[in-house]
């Protein structure tokens, strides 16, 4: 009887006669390797914003009613603690500035007109801040201590500036009450429009301040997508091969 100079059962494959032999050999050819691999799930990247939620008309209307909010708030509680007046003397006597003593003789309406006028002011602040904004890389870099600067520059063209040519009757100068003012002003109304600006602007980084800062790492540190067999991308994954399959 001739011997068997071959591993009997086997072939030069890696074993025609052992079932599925030589397809676990194709299967773990390099060749096939890279179009499994190719067909796994492509990982996501972390969602970056829409240009529309960049908009610095957005930036502007948050920023303005926010800080237009807080600090009619804050007035209304520092006006009643120290003096007793009610909200809508506070309003009107914001519409005296406009419309003198007449103000506080019109009732609602012309409270409407103090707040009107209140938040138009705020908003004309946000709105001069976030031009400034896109300009100036010193605003997104540094939020706090533009907002602290920012609010005592509002203090500053309000009392020295604006006030003194209107018609809003000045109350007798306060050392407490003007520390105050400067306070609720830098942290209700330059601190909020920084840092709302900021939240809807993001901050100037390597693509021009197109991204937020928070979303920085999915522009630059995004995970290579896989590429099929044509150097496509994978975009559906697939199941692998079945081993099975004749």
């Amino acid at each position: 009887m001739p011997s068997c100079r071959k591993p009997c059962g086997g072939s030069e494959a890696g074993g025609a006669h052992h079932p599925g032999g030589s397809r676990r050999n194709e299967f773990a050819s390099p060749s096939n390797d890279t179009k499994t691999e190719s067909r796994l799930p492509v990982p996501q990247s972390p969602a970056i914003p829409s240009r529309r939620a960049r908009s610095p008309a957005r930036a502007f209307a948050w920023a303005g009613s926010i800080a237009g909010t807080l600090d009619i708030s804050v007035a209304i509680i520092s006006t009643y603690l120290s003096y007793g007046r009610d909200p809508v003397f506070l309003l009107q006597f914001i519409a005296s500035a406009v419309f003198g003593r007449a103000a506080f003789s019109g009732g609602l309406p012309m409270a409407a007109a103090g707040l009107l006028f209140h938040y138009l002011i705020a908003l004309l602040w946000a709105g001069l801040f976030v031009l400034a904004y896109r300009k100036a890389r010193f605003l997104s870099r540094h939020a706090v201590a533009s907002g602290i600067a920012y609010g005592l520059l509002i203090w500053l063209t309000m009392n020295l500036l604006v006030l003194p040519m209107t018609s809003v009757r000045r109350a007798p100068f306060s050392v407490m009450q003007t520390i105050l003012g400067v306070l609720y002003v830098v942290l209700f109304v330059g601190l909020t429009i920084s840092i709302v600006t900021r939240r809807q602007l993001g901050d100037h980084g390597a693509d021009g301040g197109k991204t937020p800062r928070k979303y920085a790492h999915a522009v630059h540190e995004a995970p290579a997508t896989p590429s099929g067999p044509e150097g496509k991308q994978s975009l559906v994954p697939h199941t692998p091969p079945n081993e099975n399959e004749p």
